[in-house]
C-alpha cells in the first residue's frame, strides 16, 4: 500500500501523543523503525524508452543491511534481507522518485541481488515505469530525481553523515532512446599506508556505457561532499573514461584505528547529451598487515581472460560461467569474495584453495530477459585479517536474443521424395547467438516423415545456427503423394525466458512423390520389385530396357520405372480408365495418390497418371462392360496413342 504520510506527519503525531501520555514501548519502537541512523550507501540511475513517451527507470542501489525497519526485514537467519528478498525503501525522509512533471513515486521496491553479512550491505534493483505527457519539457529535458534520507552515519565526521541524497537523470525523448548505464554503486575500500615516504595513487575504474552498444560514455566528477581529517588530505580525480584515482600525499599521518568514509557523486553523459548520476562510498582504511592481491577472472571453457577492455556479448538463455581467483601474501589467511552486480539468477560456489595456492570460487549466471542491456559484475576480495582488495569489474552486454532465420538459398521450397529411397532434405537456419540451442517440429507431414536437427558453430559457411534434416522413405504405393509440410524451429530458452517469449521461425515446402519411379534399396530382381508394385517381372523388364536380363540382380540405389505415365483422357473416370488398362481401381489408386477416386470424378485431360497395362485382364473387363469402351469418345482418342508418355527414356 502506498504510504500517505511523511516524516513531518510523524513528528506532529508523536508530539501530540507525548503531550497527552508517555509513549508505550511498542510505539517507541515503531517510531525508531523510521529513524535509526543512515542506511543509504549509494545508487545509480538509468532509463530506456518503452514506447511513446513511456520510460522504464532502473535504480541500482546499495544499503546498510541491518537497518532495523520492518520494511528491510527478510529471510536471513538474523531476520534481515538476503539475496532474492524484496524490500521497500523507507527512512527518515521517505525515498522517492520525482519525475519532473509534478508526479512522484513514493513506494519503491528493491529486489535484493546480493548481500554481505560481514560487510553489512545489500545491493538491489528497482524498476519503475512512467509516462510523460510530452517527449520533453517545453524543449528542455525532463529531470528525474531520486531523493531520500539518510546517508550512512559513518561518513566523514558530521559534515555528510546522516545527510539526504539526490541523484538526477535527464530525459529528452526527442534526443535519446536511453540514458547511459553507469556501473554498480560499490563500497570501495582504499588502504592507506602509514607514514609512506613517497606519495602514491590508487586507481580503479567506474565506467558508464551506452545501453545499445556498450560504447563508453563520458564521466565527470560532480561532488566529493565535505570532508576533514585523513579523507580531507586525499586528492581524488576522475578521468572522462571513468578511471578514478585517489592520490595519497607523502608522510600522511594515519591513526592506528582508521575508519573514514566519503561519498563520490559522478555523472555519465552520452553523445546525445542525456545524463545520469551515480553515487558511491569510498572507505578509507589503514592498510592491513597483509593486503590481498587483485584477483583475475577466468571464464570456464574459454581462452579469454577477464577483465576485458570491451563488453562481452551474451544473449538470454546463455549460461555464463567463470572463476574468480585471489591470493594473499599471508598463506594462513582465509579469503572470500563479494560479487556486487551479479544478476539474480546466478550462483557462486564456496571459496576453496586450488593446487596453485589460489583461492577460487566458481560463478554461474543464467542470462535472463530481465538482464538485457549492460551488466557490470565486480569482485572484491576480503581476508579474515581485515584486508580488502580494490574492485575488479567486468562488463557484459546482454542483447535481445535474435530469432533464428532460414537461409533462403539453403532451404528449398519444394522437393521430390522418391519411393523406396531414404530421402534426406536439408534446411539451414542462421542464428547470431552461437550459444542458442533449438528444437524442431513438423506440421502437415505424412506418416513416417521425421526431422532431425544439429547445431552449427561459427566454423560453418553461414556461421552459427542449425541444420534441419527431413527424412522420409515413401512406400511403393505412395506415388503422386503431395503434402505441404512446415518446419518450426524454436529456441531452447534455458533457465530463463527468451527475449520475446518462445522465439521461433517457420518454413514450409511442398513435398511430392514422383509416380512410376522407385529406387532399389538393396540388390534384388525385377520380379520382386514387380510383386511389390502389383505387376510381374515381364512388365518391369518392359518398363526398364536398361536392365539387360530379367534374372540379373538390380544393384541397390538404382532408379526403376514401375509403370507408364499417360495423360488421362478428358471426361473419363477412374473406373473407366483403370478398366481400360486392366487394373483394379485399388491398384490404380495406389499408384496415383493425387487422383480422387470418387465415382463422380472425371479427368480434365491435363492429369498425368501412372498405369501398369495388363492386356489380358483388360479384355476380360471390356467383355464385362455393359456399354463397351469403344462407344465412348475418350476411348477413341486413346486409340491414336498420341497422348501416351512411355517411360522418359
Amino acid at each position: 500500500m502506498k504510504p500517505e504520510y511523511s516524516y513531518s506527519h510523524w513528528v506532529l503525531l508523536v508530539l501530540g501523543l507525548w503531550c497527552a501520555l508517555a509513549p508505550s514501548p511498542a510505539r517507541a519502537q515503531e517510531i525508531r523503525v523510521q529513524d535509526n541512523g543512515g542506511h543509504y550507501r549509494g545508487a545509480s540511475l538509468s532509463w530506456q524508452r518503452l514506447q511513446g513517451n513511456e520510460i522504464e527507470l532502473v535504480i541500482l542501489s546499495s544499503w546498510r543491511r541491518n537497518f532495523t525497519s520492518s520494511y528491510f526485514s527478510g529471510k536471513g537467519s538474523d531476520g534481515f534481507a538476503v539475496k532474492g528478498d524484496e524490500i521497500v525503501l523507507n527512512g527518515r525522509q521517505w525515498p522517492s522518485v520525482q519525475w519532473g512533471d509534478g508526479q512522484q513515486d513514493n513506494y519503491i521496491k528493491v529486489r535484493v541481488q546480493a548481500h554481505s553479512v560481514q560487510g553489512n550491505w545489500l545491493h538491489g534493483r528497482s524498476v519503475l515505469r512512467h509516462t510523460f505527457a510530452t517527449p520533453n519539457n517545453a524543449g528542455q529535458a525532463w529531470v528525474v530525481k531520486f531523493t531520500g534520507c539518510c546517508r550512512l552515519a559513518s561518513l566523514n565526521k558530521d559534515l555528510t553523515a546522516d545527510a539526504p541524497w539526490e541523484l538526477k537523470s535527464s530525459v529528452d525523448l526527442l534526443q535519446s532512446e536511453a540514458s547511459p548505464v553507469p556501473g554498480i554503486p560499490l563500497d570501495v575500500y582504499v588502504p592507506i599506508k602509514p607514514s609512506a615516504q613517497q606519495s602514491y595513487a590508487v586507481s580503479f575504474s567506474l565506467p558508464a556505457v551506452e545501453r545499445a552498444t556498450a560504447a563508453p560514455s563520458t564521466m565527470s566528477l560532480l561532488s566529493l561532499g565535505q570532508r576533514t581529517g585523513v579523507a580531507g588530505q586525499l586528492n581524488i580525480t576522475l578521468q572522462s573514461n571513468g578511471l578514478l584515482s585517489v592520490s595519497v600525499p607523502a608522510a600522511l599521518p594515519v591513526p592506528d584505528v582508521l575508519q573514514d568514509s566519503l561519498y563520490v557523486l559522478i555523472r555519465a553523459t552520452s553523445a546525445s547529451g542525456s545524463f545520469c548520476d551515480m553515487d558511491l562510498q569510498i572507505n578509507i582504511i589503514r592498510e592491513a598487515v597483509s593486503a590481498t592481491v587483485p584477483m583475475a577472472l577466468q571464464p570456464q571453457g574459454s581462452a579469454a581472460v577477464y577483465p576485458s577492455a570491451t563488453a562481452i556479448n551474451v544473449w538470454p538463455g546463455n549460461v555464463v560461467q567463470f572463476t574468480v581467483r585471489a591470493t594473499d601474501a599471508e598463506a594462513s589467511h582465509l579469503l572470500g569474495f563479494d560479487l556486487p552486480g551479479l544478476p539474480s539468477d546466478s550462483s557462486v560456489s564456496s571459496p576453496r584453495r586450488d593446487g596453485n595456492g589460489n583461492w577460487v570460487a566458481d560463478v554461474q549466471w543464467n542470462v535472463c530477459t530481465a538482464d538485457i542491456g549492460p551488466v557490470q559484475v565486480c569482485s572484491i576480495v576480503r581476508d579474515n585479517a581485515g584486508g580488502v582488495s580494490l574492485p575488479q569489474c567486468m562488463m557484459w552486454l546482454v542483447l535481445e536474443s535474435p530469432a533464428p532465420a532460414f537461409v533462403p538459398s539453403m532451404s528449398p521450397n519444394s522437393t521430390a521424395l522418391y519411393m523406396n529411397k531414404d530421402n534426406r532434405v536439408k534446411f539451414i537456419i542462421r542464428d547470431a547467438n552461437c550459444q542458442s540451442q533449438h528444437t524442431v517440429e513438423l506440421q502437415g507431414q505424412p506418416e513416417g516423415m521425421r526431422a532431425e536437427i544439429r547445431h552449427l558453430d561459427a566454423n560453418h559457411a553461414i556461421g552459427c545456427g542449425a541444420e534441419v534434416s527431413v527424412l522420409y522413405r515413401p512406400s511403393y504405393t505412395s506415388g503422386g503423394e503431395q503434402n505441404r509440410v512446415c518446419i518450426t524451429v524454436k529456441e531452447i530458452c534455458g533457465a530463463c525466458n527468451c527475449a520475446n517469449g518462445d522465439t521461433s521461425v517457420q518454413h514450409c515446402f511442398d513435398a511430392s512423390v514422383p509416380k512410376c519411379m522407385s529406387y532399389v534399396r538393396q540388390d534384388t530382381t525385377l520380379g520382386r520389385v514387380g510383386t511389390a508394385v502389383g505387376t510381374d517381372w515381364l512388365r518391369m523388364w518392359e518398363f526398364n530396357p536398361s536392365v539387360l536380363h530379367p534374372d540379373h540382380l538390380v544393384p541397390h540405389d538404382t532408379l526403376l520405372h514401375t509403370g507408364r505415365l499417360v495423360y488421362a483422357p478428358k471426361g473419363s473416370t477412374v473406373q473407366e480408365l483403370s478398366g481400360h488398362y486392366g487394373m483394379s481401381t485399388t491398384h490404380f489408386a495406389n499408384l496415383n495418390r493425387d487422383i480422387a477416386t470418387q465415382a463422380s470424378f472425371r479427368f480434365t485431360g491435363e492429369e498425368l497418371v501412372c498405369v501398369v497395362p495388363d492386356s489380358c485382364q483388360a479384355k476380360l473387363q471390356r467383355a464385362k462392360a455393359s456399354s463397351g469402351y469403344r462407344d465412348q469418345e475418350w476411348f477413341k482418342q486413346v486409340q491414336t496413342d498420341r497422348n501416351v508418355i512411355t517411360n522418359n527414356n
